[in-house]
């Protein structure tokens, strides 16, 4: 069983973390944590998984 201490420790790092992330590009967060895109690590960093990633122009076939 995990102590108070240690839950409180995992929580400063995640939340440390968790701002770390939200002050980097979009771009920096996929290269760096290999993550599909930032707002989908962000909800995986918060417990949460149904976040869909929006789609780059890139990501689409041209359009002629």
């Amino acid at each position: 069983m995990r102590t108070i201490s240690q839950i409180s420790d995992e929580l400063e790092k995640l939340y440390s973390e968790l701002d770390i992330v939200q002050s980097m590009s979009e771009e920096l967060v996929r290269l760096t944590f290999n993550a599909e895109c930032k707002g989908k690590y962000i909800s995986l960093l918060n417990g949460k998984s149904s976040v869909s990633c929006p789609l780059k122009p890139s990501d689409s076939a041209p359009l002629c």
